[in-house]
């Protein structure tokens, strides 16, 4: 299911036995936007649970969602340094409430992907990656959940930039929902912008908060060229993506 922001996070109805997990990955800050959105910090202030899938860019952020967040998992991505990778693993597994989650920032080409993790992460209910911002939806032959939340800074050629709540109860995955952030310039923005600083909003304010710009006011140049690099690499390397259909089942 797909979700437009400003309808509500998690899915109704919501119970106090289930756990809210929030899946980000693929943030690129400072490189592709100065801040996560505030939308996305709002979701990060009501989840019991944060798991990033990497391409942080700086530990910057790294300490900043950690601080904010009741829980944090992540794990470092291509893009990252050694200043991330010191602090995080390339493979994060963790059992939550039953639920048996690996979380990894890169999965391999789209064909054979479920087959692949199958073998790769044995023992799993749940794998979340990201690398393609192309938000992923399916399950493996053995049963395993695998889901890409795309990214909530970075859309390339996806019609919006997003993450994922989801929730899970007594070791499944009750609920997910991609959630679409408002497009930059939009008045749904603007609305998010004026209400959390409570003032006028001019497009200096849109672009030091927005969700889906390549190149925000005030990233690093040097970084976003690194950033650009890498993803030409990848891209070259995968081949033409395209979009990738996102299977719901």
């Amino acid at each position: 299911a797909r979700e437009h922001a400003g309808t509500g996070c998690w899915p109704d109805p919501w119970t106090m036995t289930s756990m809210r997990l929030l899946i980000m990955s693929d943030t690129h800050v400072p490189a592709r936007a100065k801040d996560l959105p505030p939308l996305l910090w709002d979701a990060v202030a009501l989840a019991d649970v944060v798991i990033h899938a990497g391409d942080w860019v700086t530990a910057q952020l790294v300490d900043e969602l950690a601080e904010r967040s009741a829980r944090l998992i992540g794990v470092y991505g291509n893009n990252d340094g050694p200043d991330v990778r010191s602090r995080l693993p390339e493979v994060a597994r963790v059992t939550l409430d039953g639920l048996r989650i690996a979380g990894v920032h890169e999965t391999g080409g789209k064909a054979g992907r479920e087959t692949r993790a199958d073998h790769d992460y044995p023992e799993t209910d749940l794998l979340i990656f990201g690398h393609s911002h192309i938000p992923w939806d399916s399950v493996s032959p053995a049963g395993m959940r695998l889901l890409n939340p795309g990214s909530p800074t970075d859309r390339r050629r996806q019609p919006a930039c997003t993450y994922l709540p989801a929730e899970s109860d007594d070791g499944r995955l009750t609920q997910r929902r991609l959630h679409e952030l408002p497009a930059r310039g939009s008045r749904e923005q603007r609305a998010i912008v004026d209400g959390h600083h409570g003032r006028a909003v001019d497009q200096r304010d849109l672009r030091d908060v927005s969700a889906c710009c390549h190149r925000e006011a005030g990233a690093d140049v040097e970084q976003v060229q690194a950033v650009e690099r890498n993803d030409v690499a990848d891209d070259a390397a995968d081949g033409a993506r395209g979009r990738e259909q996102i299977v719901v089942i």
